[in-house]
């Protein structure tokens, strides 16, 4: 015959009963035992060793999930900024920023380009030297900024006692500047170059001259 240890409910007293579903009572306190295949209760240490069991953060999911969305924010941000830099190196908000991010990625930003900051100077129109029924103009362009800058395109436009346009032609830095200066150096901060542009005669009906910055 097979026994089997239980506690007592009431006095918590181990007896050993038989295995054959009769019971039996309890020798201290006499308490009934009818169900032999009671469980016993759980240890102290046991008890202890659930209390003590670590509990995984509920919070740490969402900082994973904060952490790759500001890595991916900051990623797409980058590739848009080097994708676009020629544009936004000319806003002062955005150029420190370029500037770090192409020393990184080894990158070159544009020279700046505020055409507010050129100024057009001691500006002259002559016949051509050299060739027949041609113009040989001669203009300073100032650089007034405090750093080095593109080169603009020059528009030159005549028009008539009535002020329509009658010839006009945009020269790039290439066709304007000596041979001597070298396009994309830039103006260098607060100096003045001399542009040189030669073109055919419009003609007796052009007889006013402006230029435009590009």
């Amino acid at each position: 015959m097979f026994t089997r240890i239980i506690h007592c409910p009431h006095c918590q007293t181990l007896v050993e009963i038989a295995d054959d579903g009769n019971g039996g009572a309890c020798p201290r306190c006499s308490t009934p035992l009818n169900n032999p295949i009671d469980q016993p209760a759980a240890s102290n240490t046991e008890a202890t060793a659930v209390e003590h069991a670590p509990v995984l953060s509920s919070h740490r999911p969402a900082v994973w999930l904060a952490l790759c969305a500001a890595l991916l924010i900051t990623g797409l941000v980058a590739q848009y900024g080097y994708f676009n830099r020629d544009r936004l190196a000319q806003h002062d908000l955005w150029r420190p920023g370029l500037q770090l991010l192409c020393r990184l990625g080894g990158c070159t930003l544009p020279l700046l380009h505020k055409l507010d900051m050129i100024k057009i100077e001691e500006r002259a129109i002559a016949s051509h030297p050299q060739y027949a029924h041609s113009l040989l103009i001669t203009v300073t362009l100032h650089n007034l900024g405090g750093y080095p800058q593109r080169y603009p395109d020059l528009m030159l436009s005549f028009s008539d006692l009535e002020g329509r346009i009658v010839a006009q032609r945009r020269f790039r830095p290439a066709e304007y500047l000596q041979q001597r200066l070298d396009p994309a150096t830039g103006i260098p901060a607060g100096q003045a170059v001399l542009a040189r542009l030669e073109l055919a005669d419009p003609g007796a009906a052009a007889i006013n001259y402006e230029f435009s910055l590009f």
